[in-house]
């Protein structure tokens, strides 16, 4: 959910295409498929909700941690697609715009109706390579951050060739 926030907080940033000319944020919550609250996360209002979703995962108030995720478009991105598959999670966001995204596959083989779609490829080799850091990462949930682990993953970064 987002807010625009009347007054100054470490929180709030500007956001034209939430907020208008005012500064608000964003609250990540967590619930479970009964509606009862499992855990929150306040963020500034113009990171992209998935690269803090998966901190909700781990440092929620209570509760099982759950097996699948249903998400809307805003929590999705494809390295918290594989984070989560790592992390033993299903992982089902609500995509917008369905023709618009890009789904990714290991071989080349005929998808039929959904080949549009697949047209990322997965280079097993670069995933090989880079292994013992994706172990690293999936052992570590009680360590790091995932946002920042995510961060690092993002096309625009330049601490990890993963």
């Amino acid at each position: 959910m987002r807010f625009v926030v009347p007054v100054p907080s470490i929180y709030t940033r500007p956001n034209r295409k939430f907020f208008g000319g005012k500064r608000g944020l964003t609250w990540l919550n967590m619930i479970n498929d009964q509606g009862a609250g499992l855990g929150a996360k306040v963020v500034t209002g113009t990171v992209r909700d998935s690269l803090h979703m998966i901190d909700v995962l781990f440092r929620r108030d209570g509760g099982q941690r759950p097996d699948i995720i249903v998400t809307d478009t805003g929590s999705y991105s494809d390295v918290v697609f594989g984070l989560m598959h790592l992390l033993g999670m299903q992982y089902r966001p609500a995509l917008a715009d369905l023709p618009d995204q890009k789904g990714w596959r290991i071989q080349d083989a005929d998808y039929g109706p959904l080949a549009r779609f697949a047209r990322g490829k997965i280079d097993l080799a670069k995933v090989k390579r880079h292994w013992d850091d994706i172990w690293a990462w999936r052992t570590s949930s009680g360590r790091w951050a995932w946002c920042s682990i995510a961060s690092r993953c993002g096309t625009a970064s330049t601490s990890t060739r993963l």
